[in-house]
C-alpha cells in the first residue's frame, strides 16, 4: 500500500476535507453564535464560514507538502550519510537522489525509494 500522496491527491483530499467543515462550521455558527448573543444572516454566516474555509485548505495543503517536503529531506540526507561513511558507492548514491526526485513528485514513499535501491540494510528507519 502507498504511503505518499501525489500534489493533486494532496489538494483533493484537502479539499474534501475542507468542504465538509464548511458544512460543520455553518451548524456549528448556528448553534454557538447564539451563546455569544451574536446575530447573524444565514448569508453572513455562509460569508465568514466560507473565508475561515479558504484559510484552512491554505493550511491543509501546505502543511501537507512541507510534511512531504520533510521525508525527502530525510532520505537525502541518508543518502548523505551513508555516502559519507562508506556504506555506499556514489553510484548508487546518484541513482537513490534521482529516486528521491520522484519521492518529492509523490510517485513513491521513502520505504519504496529505499527497497528500490537495496538500501533498507543500510538505513535506519
Amino acid at each position: 500500500m502507498r504511503e505518499g500522496q501525489t500534489k493533486r491527491d494532496s489538494l483533493l483530499e484537502a479539499t474534501i476535507n475542507i468542504m465538509i467543515g464548511y458544512g460543520v462550521a455553518i451548524a456549528a455558527q448556528k448553534v454557538i453564535f447564539p451563546v455569544f448573543g451574536i446575530q447573524v444572516s444565514t448569508a453572513d454566516d455562509c460569508k465568514i464560514a466560507g473565508l475561515f474555509t479558504i484559510v484552512s485548505l491554505i493550511r491543509s495543503y501546505v502543511l501537507r507538502r512541507l510534511f512531504n517536503w520533510w521525508h525527502v529531506y530525510k532520505l537525502r540526507r541518508d543518502v548523505f550519510l551513508a555516502v559519507k561513511n562508506g556504506n555506499l558507492t556514489i553510484n548508487d548514491a546518484r541513482g537513490a537522489l534521482v529516486e528521491s526526485a520522484y519521492l518529492n513528485a509523490g510517485v513513491a514513499t521513502v520505504d519504496e525509494v529505499r527497497e528500490r535501491m537495496g538500501l533498507d540494510h543500510i538505513f535506519n528507519h
